[in-house]
């Protein structure tokens, strides 16, 4: 969702055929942001990016599986910064849709990877997320953060849905379905993965290669975690490597595993799931860097004549 929103600016820009340097000269920026923030080498911040989708006569927007625009209606308080502003429109349906599916800010932090402080402090607009994180926080509510074209009298439009759909209750939200609370007998809980849905939670969009959502969901994750992993200040070769250091540890632990081998205690081999998750990690954030949708790269590859080995 992220690369999606930026490959949108990037064409908007080519297509008023603005050059780099032009665009940025009307933004609070050095002249190469612009090519950074294109190219994926750096990452704008969520005013930065507001600021650049509006040059281009672009907003960020909130819209449902539907495809409906779900950006609050909202005025602009007097003295009130744009920026602000926009950062409310997208904040009120988040939090909206949060308490009409009955979960609390921590349940929802645990999905999006966050504290319970972290919400909160999105929620009543005190602190902006990064721009990645808002696409999972987004993607946590059942909601797709866009780009959509701002006209004249500055009514947002977005790309035409398949279906749209109308509620009943007037608004353009489908009904939201109850929130189901995790059960916490410690005996039938299943461990949770960060970032996920975990049992017991409101269906979420399964993995299957059909559906694209759920790996794009991933791919976020890991951009809006990597910080704290390390791995932003790997450049992409030295990811590679560290991915083929991770199939090493995999390896190993697979080798325990099959032999019912005691690990030992200083080994920096894990067990078979933790190795899975780190190979994941890095290798979402190698897609990341070059823009590479999995879910559609494995369509793809599922789709090939060719042998998978």
């Amino acid at each position: 969702m992220f690369a999606g929103i930026i490959s949108g600016l990037r064409t908007a820009r080519e297509n008023a055929k603005i050059s780099q340097n032009a665009l940025s000269a009307g933004l609070p920026v050095r002249g190469r942001a612009i090519s950074e923030w294109e190219t994926g080498s750096a990452e704008p911040s969520l005013e930065h990016l507001m600021q650049w989708a509006r040059e281009l006569g672009r907003c960020l927007a909130l819209v449902d599986r539907n495809g409906v625009l779900s950006n609050s209606p909202t005025r602009q308080r007097p003295g009130e910064e744009w920026e602000f502003f926009q950062r409310r429109q997208l904040a009120i349906p988040l939090r909206n849709r949060r308490q009409a599916r009955h979960m609390d800010q921590t349940e929802l932090g645990e999905l999006v990877g966050v504290s319970r402080d972290t919400i909160q402090r999105w929620e009543l607009v005190r602190v902006p997320p990064r721009p990645i994180a808002h696409v999972v926080w987004a993607q946590a509510n059942g909601f797709i953060l866009t780009l959509g074209r701002v006209d004249a009298q500055g009514r947002i439009d977005v790309p035409s849905p398949r279906v749209r759909h109308q509620a009943t209750n007037g608004s353009n939200d489908p009904p939201a379905r109850p929130y189901v609370r995790r059960t916490r007998q410690k005996a039938k809980t299943a461990p949770v993965t960060p970032g996920l849905p975990s049992p017991g939670r409101e269906a979420q969009p399964p993995l299957p290669l059909d559906g694209g959502q759920p790996l794009h969901v991933i791919q976020a994750f890991v951009a809006a975690v990597g910080v704290e992993h390390g791995l932003a200040d790997h450049d992409v070769l030295s990811r590679a490597l560290l991915l083929g250091e991770e199939a090493g540890h995999l390896a190993k632990a697979i080798h325990q595993r099959q032999m019912h081998l005691t690990i030992d205690p200083e080994s920096r081999v894990g067990k078979v799931d933790e190795e899975l998750a780190d190979m994941l990690l890095v290798m979402c954030s190698i897609a990341n860097h070059y823009g590479v949708d999995l879910g559609e790269a494995l369509r793809k590859r599922k789709a090939d004549s060719e042998p998978y080995l």
